[in-house]
């Protein structure tokens, strides 16, 4: 059985996906405002949650009014943190350089 990787792993490896990509996909990324994000939910997003089998983990369910489970452990939850993670430290990284 593979063992889950922490938050942390799943940045560092997702970062080096970004380093990997095409400048045009690196720069489109990086100008994206941080809560336009989102864009990134069925592309970047399923990747890491295939990737990182996050379907296979178990989280308790926090369902709104809407009957949308808004959990912090749901999967497109935790998908797009590391999302966001990446965009910020790519972007410190950047701003720390000039």
């Amino acid at each position: 059985m593979t063992k889950t990787k922490t938050r942390e792993e799943m940045v560092q490896i997702v970062m080096r996906w970004f380093r990997a990509a095409p400048p045009e996909g690196q720069e489109e990324f990086l100008s994206t405002p941080e809560d336009e994000l989102v864009v990134y939910h069925s592309n970047l997003g399923r990747q890491i949650r295939n990737e990182f089998s996050l379907w296979g983990t178990e989280w308790q369910p926090i369902i709104d009014e809407r009957g949308v489970d808004i959990s912090p452990a749901h999967p497109d939850s935790r998908s797009m943190f590391i999302i966001k993670d990446v965009w910020r430290r790519l972007r410190e990284e950047i701003s720390n350089e000039h």
